[in-house]
């Protein structure tokens, strides 16, 4: 099966917007965008792996029934690195901040 790894930091990033977003509304669109990346994902038929070492995400995860899988925190490559060493079939990276991820535009990259 074909899986959708999405890296998930946390939801309390987004700090450029924070000159007009208080943190409240950082997080909840932070988790707005994240479901959008995750329903894109699931839409495409692909497995959806959250990449993840907060707390809070990982408890995100299990309400939707999404694996969460630990982030080691030596950074971004690093942790897709293992994340993707760990699967056996083909694989995507998916960024949840992508506000216009379908599952036809993911259909399209696995496919490729």
């Amino acid at each position: 099966m074909r899986t959708a790894i999405i890296p998930i930091r946390d939801f309390s990033g987004m700090t450029r917007l924070a000159g007009v977003l208080n943190l409240g509304e950082r997080s909840t669109l932070a988790k707005a965008l994240s479901q959008i990346a995750v329903s894109g994902a699931i839409d495409a038929d692909l497995a959806v792996q959250v990449l993840t070492r907060d707390k809070d995400v990982a408890e995100w995860c299990a309400e939707w029934n999404l694996e969460a899988t630990h982030d080691s925190g030596a950074g971004l490559s690093a942790s897709l690195t293992t994340a993707v060493a760990a699967l056996d079939g083909p694989w995507i990276v998916c960024h949840a901040d992508l506000p216009l991820v379908t599952g036809d535009a993911l259909l399209n990259v696995a496919a490729a």
